[in-house]
């Protein structure tokens, strides 16, 4: 059984580096290597737990944002995360820059989260 989509807007596959940041954490790198409008998939090897809180900076365009997000999901190798905002600036302007090819779409089926 898949678990239930909680997301808004397509999903699409990004590869982008940034930075993690938590309270009472040093901050950790990571790559976004999922984008949509409510949320995203990161590859790092951070472990928090749900529902902790995060400021995610990332550059686009020459550009440095910073958006913050919560844990909505743990997995090996990577943190689901949802943003506080949404479609907040930076992912925005992230998912503007690509064509909008939903991952469904590209990979052929139906993604679970």
């Amino acid at each position: 059984m898949h678990a239930m989509e909680h997301r808004w807007g397509n999903r699409l596959r990004v590869h982008n580096r940034i930075q993690l940041r938590c309270r009472h954490h040093l901050p950790v790198s990571g790559v976004l290597l999922e984008d949509s409008l409510s949320g995203g998939f990161v590859r790092t090897n951070m472990q928090l737990n749900i529902p902790s809180r995060v400021e995610v900076d990332i550059e686009i365009g020459g550009e440095s944002y910073t958006e913050s997000a919560s844990v909505v999901r743990r997995e090996m190798g990577g943190l689901a995360l949802e943003w506080s905002e949404f479609a907040p600036q930076a992912m925005t302007l992230l998912l503007g820059e690509l064509p909008l090819i939903s991952l469904e779409r590209q990979s052929g089926q139906r993604m679970a989260s």
